[in-house]
C-alpha cells in the first residue's frame, strides 16, 4: 500500500479536492528533499511553503497558509505538495510497512527566516535564541 493510500482518509475532502486543483495549476514546485524531508513552495493566492518530514510510522507537516495555522490539520497545499512529490517519485523511498500517523510539526519549532523576500521555514534552536538574548546581558554585568 502507498504511503498516500495510507493517509488518504485522514485528509478532508475539501483539503483533497483544493490540493487536486491546486497541484493541476503547476504551482507547486518541491524546492528540497531527501529520504527524511520534502520542502515545496506553492504559489496559490500567495507563496506558501510546505514541510513534509518522515520518520518510521510518523509523517509530519506544516505550511504557512492561515488554514494549517487555524487548524492544525492537513490543508491543500500539502496534499498538493504530497502529490507532486508522489509523481515526480519522492514518495518512493518514504513507503515502509505499517501504518501512518500524520501529525502536525510542533509551531514552536518552526520559525519564518527574515534574511530574504521568500517566505521559508527552518528549525529553531531555542538554546541558540536563549544566548542571544542573553548575551547584551553579560555585556552589560561585565562592564567596569
Amino acid at each position: 500500500m502507498s504511503l498516500l493510500q495510507k493517509i488518504i482518509d485522514r485528509i478532508s475532502i475539501e483539503a483533497r479536492q483544493k490540493g487536486v486543483k491546486c497541484r493541476g495549476t503547476g504551482k507547486v514546485q518541491i524546492t528540497e528533499h531527501d529520504e527524511h524531508y520534502i520542502d515545496a513552495e506553492i504559489d496559490s493566492g500567495g507563496k506558501f511553503i510546505v514541510n513534509l518530514s518522515r520518520e518510521p510510522g510518523l509523517l509530519k507537516f506544516a505550511c504557512q497558509c492561515k488554514t494549517y495555522a487555524e487548524e492544525h490539520e492537513p490543508c491543500e497545499h500539502v496534499w498538493a505538495t504530497l502529490l507532486q512529490a508522489e509523481s515526480q517519485g519522492f514518495l518512493e523511498e518514504w513507503e515502509l510497512p505499517g501504518p501512518v500517523v500524520l501529525a502536525p510539526i510542533e509551531q514552536e519549532t518552526t520559525i519564518e527566516e527574515e534574511d530574504d523576500d521568500s517566505p521559508s521555514m527552518r528549525k529553531f534552536d531555542p538554546q541558540a535564541g536563549l544566548l542571544a538574548l542573553l548575551s547584551p546581558l553579560r555585556s552589560a554585568t561585565d562592564a567596569p
